[in-house]
């Protein structure tokens, strides 16, 4: 068995892998808003999360398929950028997540779709190095 075969129809389709990373990702995200710590807002994390658990239902209707999986991705860069500028900029460790994503983009998307998340995500950390 190969890695796409896992993808394709063994372990999860596509539609259920997203329910799990946006699942995941709120879960992750709501504990952090529970973690004491004074360096950012913590109304970030609860934000997103609200924002994922609510938009997750949508994941199970294939035609909004591509439309979530970017808003999805688009939420993450935002949250991340937003706690990377209050936390150090450029050098933030939360800056390592926006190089991740890409994993995430690749999984939901393809190739194409990760070239663009690439993109984003390297324009999100031009612009944090821009506002330091």
């Amino acid at each position: 068995m190969e890695w796409r075969d896992l993808l394709t129809g063994g372990l999860f389709n596509r539609r259920q892998l997203l329910m799990v990373c946006m699942t995941v990702t709120s879960v992750s995200s709501l504990l952090f808003y529970f973690v004491p710590h004074t360096a950012y807002d913590h109304n970030i994390n609860l934000w997103l999360s609200t924002f994922l658990f609510a938009i997750t239902p949508l994941a199970v209707f294939a035609r909004f398929y591509y439309l979530i999986s970017h808003v999805f991705l688009a939420s993450v860069v935002v949250g991340m950028s937003a706690i990377a500028f209050e936390t150090g900029g450029i050098n933030a460790s939360v800056m390592v997540w926006l190089v991740v994503m890409s994993i995430a983009a690749l999984m939901l998307l393809g190739t194409t779709g990760t070239w663009l998340w690439i993109g984003v995500s390297l324009g999100a950390q031009f612009l944090l190095r821009l506002a330091a």
